[in-house]
């Protein structure tokens, strides 16, 4: 046997037998019904007897009526609407069931019990010339219903429809709260940049070049001076500053986890010299001299260092001189140190005066040993400094020369807002694009050869450039407008369904209201067909008043009162069906 097992019986070998105590629970059913006359108390008290479905659920209204209504307790087997004698037993006899079905001929849910199933009818109003919505399915045997909603939901749903343009506008005006609440907030108006203290630096002009570029944006930029690379990281780590430039192989992921690069913007090669008249030749030679290796928190310091460290000279075995730039070039050529290490990115100031005080002065190159030095210092790149280079008149240098360079990147914090990052890296090309004397024309910047992670909107911005709202609208108009963007593209994508469907659901639900009337105006019909007393016809007649009485108060809106005078016709015309029949002489018929 297929399907769901009735109550009150089981299945054994594909059979359906009685199952005892269930058997009697079915029985209660058939008698109770006929003594109260009304399912609702019915399900009251096998509700208070603790009576349940066969998988321990509280009998319903909708059980009790499948109950009443199954052929199977007669020990008949039911296909296709036809009954056939079965092969298992009655649980109810047939004066049962012929019992309960008199008390359903009188009631509401005849239909529902199919009493009037294959009765001869004469054609009536509700035959198909009448528009009928369909009717909630009652539970099958595993309680599933064919409605997507039940109990408070009837009632929220439907006035939802009824009220659309309100909850409409509601549910948009919570979604832009929504969009408005997860859009990244607006760009902080003021922004920290750690500048140089040295005026002619290439770290000092960069910075500067940035800090007019976001004034004239309109930013606030507030200029932070410090000394170098070093208390650089340190002002970023601390949160002083928003911006900082920093020196390529001075910072540490690990130690400074939070900050990410931008872009690296120039070379800054290191300017080894060596003063001829010490008999210095190369590096490892420097041990126990005097060097000017830059002040502390310097990137200079830290770059000399670690090149003094790859030819195996600590910090202790020299004497180390902290002056860089135009004091360690008089250093240098007043005998006040052996050796001096520069790193700039310009050839002008300290530099250049050291070429130009060639041959007093060396510029170490480290063509011979620059495939050594990636290996021990990987962060550092060679650049070639040509012959002629700081001056063709002079020709300075008289020879090429191959120099160390590291890179020098912008950094800020991970949480840096995107915006500002497509401006920085915009401001940053234009500062950078030209060509110099060790880059070609758009070398920099670029997302190569980074101490720290790349800042995710920086990569997506070398990769793919501005976007259009921020190539054609001042900074702070696109920001906005990025943003409202952000805020109305989930409202319209829920308007235009709404707008498109809202007029929709709400006449279906305004008609709908009219419409579930018919289902009682059906089964006044169908029991009208067979009520033979006057007393029934007269009932029925009650009925229908208070069911014209209900369509009389409903209150719907002046487009679909059209429909509430179609039913009261129609109610009209089956009032006139029930009324009692008259005589020739006007005297009314028993």
């Amino acid at each position: 046997m297929g399907g769901c097992v009735p109550l009150g019986y089981d299945v054994r070998e594909r059979k359906l037998v009685v199952n005892d105590a269930e058997a009697a629970l079915v029985r209660r059913i058939f008698q109770g019904f006929v003594e109260t006359e009304s399912c609702t108390r019915l399900v009251q008290i096998l509700r208070g007897e603790g009576a349940a479905t066969k998988r321990g659920r509280p009998l319903t209204k909708s059980d009790v009526y499948r109950v009443l209504s199954n052929r199977v307790y007669l020990g008949e087997a039911v296909h296709k609407g036809t009954a056939y004698p079965g092969e298992h037993d009655a649980i109810v006899t047939q004066a049962q069931w012929d019992a309960v079905h008199a008390v359903l001929q009188v009631s509401p849910r005849a239909g529902a019990a199919g009493s009037d199933r294959g009765a001869p009818r004469a054609p009536c109003l509700m035959d198909g010339t009448a528009r009928r919505p369909a009717t909630r399915r009652q539970p099958d045997c595993r309680g599933r219903r064919a409605v997507p909603w039940s109990g408070p939901m009837q009632r929220i749903l439907p006035w939802l429809v009824r009220h659309w343009a309100l909850s409409s506008t509601l549910l948009l005006l919570a979604c832009g709260a929504l969009g408005y609440s997860l859009a990244a907030p607006a760009p902080p108006r003021e922004i920290r940049i750690a500048i140089g203290t040295v005026p002619d630096s290439a770290y000092t002009l960069a910075a500067e070049a940035y800090a007019r570029r976001l004034e004239e944006t309109g930013f606030r930029v507030r200029r932070v001076p410090t000394q170098g690379s070093v208390e650089n990281l340190a002002m970023l780590r601390a949160r002083d500053v928003d911006l900082a430039l920093v020196q390529g192989g001075i910072a540490d992921p690990a130690r400074d986890a939070g900050l990410v690069s931008l872009g690296a913007v120039f070379h800054e090669p290191a300017w080894i010299f060596l003063r001829a008249e010490a008999g210095i030749g190369r590096l490892s030679d420097l041990r126990g001299r005097r060097v000017a290796i830059g002040p502390e928190g310097s990137g200079t310091r830290v770059l000399a260092l670690a090149l003094l460290a790859a030819n195996e000279i600590g910090p202790l075995e020299i004497e180390a001189l902290p002056i860089t730039g135009p004091s360690a070039a008089e250093a240098l050529l007043s005998g006040a140190a052996d050796a001096a290490i520069l790193v700039s990115a310009r050839t002008t100031g300290a530099v250049a005066t050291l070429v130009r005080a060639a041959p007093s002065v060396r510029l170490v190159d480290v063509a011979e040993r620059a495939d050594a030095y990636g290996v021990h210092l990987p962060f550092l790149s060679t650049v070639r400094l040509p012959q002629g280079g700081l001056s063709l008149a002079a020709d300075l240098p008289e020879q090429s020369v191959t120099l160390l360079a590291s890179v020098a990147s912008v950094v800020a914090h991970q949480d840096i807002h995107p915006q500002v990052v497509s401006l920085l890296v915009g401001i940053m090309q234009q500062v950078h694009r030209p060509r110099t004397l060790f880059g070609a024309e758009g070398t920099f910047p670029n997302a190569l050869a980074q101490d720290l992670p790349m800042n995710a909107d920086a990569e997506r911005y070398y990769a793919r450039g501005s976007t259009a709202l921020q190539r054609w609208l001042p900074f702070w108009v696109a920001v906005w407008v990025e943003r409202l963007l952000f805020v109305l593209l989930p409202v319209i994508g829920l308007a235009v369904p709404l707008i498109r469907f809202g007029p929709t659901l709400y006449a279906w639900q305004m008609e709908g209201r009219v419409w579930r009337h018919y289902d009682t105006l059906r089964r006044i019909e169908a029991e009208a067909e067979q009520a033979r007393g006057d007393d029934a016809r007269a009932a029925l007649r009650e009925r229908l008043e208070a069911l014209e009485g209900r369509v009389a108060r409903l209150s719907l809106p002046l487009t679909y009162r059209r429909h509430v005078f179609a039913l009261r016709r129609d109610i009209a015309y089956v009032r006139a069906q029930l009324a009692p029949a008259r005589a020739p002489g006007g005297i009314e018929q028993a």
